[in-house]
This record gives C-alpha cells, sequence and structure tokens, in this order.
C-alpha cells in the first residue's frame, strides 16, 4: 500500500518547507483521522531504553500498522524501530536515527526477499533536524511497504518490502545510551 499524502508547503526559519501528511483510508484530506482500532498504548508516561528492546505488537496479516512515537534519543547512538522482523532478528527492516550524523535510516538490505535484483537491497537516508530533541515519528506499515512521516512529515521515507511469512516481529531498541520514550501507540488500519 502507497498511501495518499495530503502534500503543502509552510513557514520554518523563515524560509517555505515542504510537508507531507499520510491520508489514511476512510478520512479526507485536511480531517481529522478515523479513530484506528485497536489502539494499543505501549507508553503511557516517559519510560527510558538503554541498551534494550521493547517489544511492540506483531504485524497483522491482512492489516496495516500505524506506530506514533515521540522520543528524545538523549545520549543514545541509535534508536531504530525492527519492522517486519524474525524472531531471531537476522531478517527484518529497520527504521533508525543516527545521533552522530543526525540521519533518518531506512534500510531494507535484510527486509526478506532481496535477491531479484541487485540494486533492491539498499538503504534510504536523510538528514533529520529534532525540534527540542525530540524525533517524532509516523511510521505506516503493511505487507509490503513501510511509510515514514518524521517530524510532521518534514521528512518521509517510503519503501517496499518483502518480509517472509515467519517475519512479523516488531521491536524498538536504543543503543549506546538511555533514549527517552514519550509517547508509543500502535494502531491496526483495517
Amino acid at each position: 500500500m502507497t498511501l495518499a499524502r495530503e502534500v503543502r508547503l509552510i513557514a520554518a526559519n523563515g524560509s517555505a518547507r515542504l510537508v507531507q501528511q499520510p491520508v489514511l483510508p476512510g478520512h479526507p484530506a485536511g480531517q481529522e483521522p478515523p479513530a484506528l482500532a485497536p489502539v494499543k498504548q505501549i507508553i503511557r508516561e516517559p519510560s527510558d531504553l538503554q541498551d534494550s528492546v521493547l517489544l511492540l505488537p506483531a504485524a497483522a496479516p491482512g492489516s496495516a500498522q500505524v506506530i506514533e512515537a515521540e522520543i528524545l534519543p538523549g545520549s543514545a547512538e541509535h534508536v531504530a524501530f525492527h519492522l517486519f522482523a524474525s524472531e531471531d532478528g537476522s531478517t527484518g527492516t529497520v527504521l533508525g536515527y543516527h545521533a552522530a550524523t543526525g540521519r533518518l535510516v531506512l534500510d531494507r538490505s535484510r527486509s526478506g526477499d532481496t535477491g531479484f535484483h541487485e540494486k533492491f537491497s539498499s538503504a534510504e537516508s536523510a538528514p533529520l533536524v529534532l525540534e527540542d530533541g525530540v524525533l517524532k515519528l509516523q511510521i505506516v506499515v503493511d505487507h509490503c511497504s513501510v511509510e515514514v512521516f518524521a517530524q510532521g512529515g518534514a521528512v518521509v521515507l517510503t519503501d517496499l518490502v518483502f518480509p517472509g511469512a515467519e517475519s512479523q516481529a516488531n521491536w524498538l531498541a536504543a543503543a549506546g545510551g538511555p533514549a527517552t520514550i514519550q509517547k508509543l501507540t500502535v494502531s491496526t488500519l483495517n
């Protein structure tokens, strides 16, 4: 699935900036999104994650998930969502923020079936400026795509992925120091 997007210009730091937001099914552009159900609020109050993993609901065959997160990377070197991962972590798509470079990276090099073309196995990245030190992500995943809207749509990354049937695990990890998860919800989009 590639979602339709609302595209608009905003003023940012004295210049025009293009931002994109997903238009979720059943909700016209410019209106509040529909209630997504069921919503699983993983984090209700700030919680630290350091050199560990927070398990998220597994991918649900036949439906999409919307993951919304607000994270203070703090002194963590790397904060990453592992999506469509195998239980042992040997395969999966990784969406990571690298503090040293200030880049958001969507890596599908181990996302499942990547052998059909030599250039498919890739990692896309974009510079990302945090607002007040907060990483804000809206991630939409379905059986064959990952769409990322960062910082209110100021940075958008989209990739096709072809995970194996056994690759349905999702988790969030922080490495190299503590990160604080301020908000984390996972919703199902039918």
